[in-house]
């Protein structure tokens, strides 16, 4: 399905530069498919929760 949307994406706008996608470092499925797919990590995103408490 991501490929096919990246496939999509070239065809209705092919003068777009870049696209960015998010997973997390958990996923290494996901993250396995966007390395075969070309993509490469560019940064991180960090999220902290604080306890109730």
């Amino acid at each position: 399905m991501k490929l096919e949307n990246l496939r999509m994406q070239q065809r209705h706008s092919p003068e777009t530069p870049r696209i960015y996608t998010y997973n997390a470092a958990s996923n290494a499925h996901m993250l396995a498919v966007n390395t075969r797919l070309g993509f490469r990590p560019t940064g991180r995103v960090g999220e902290l929760q604080k306890k109730a408490g």
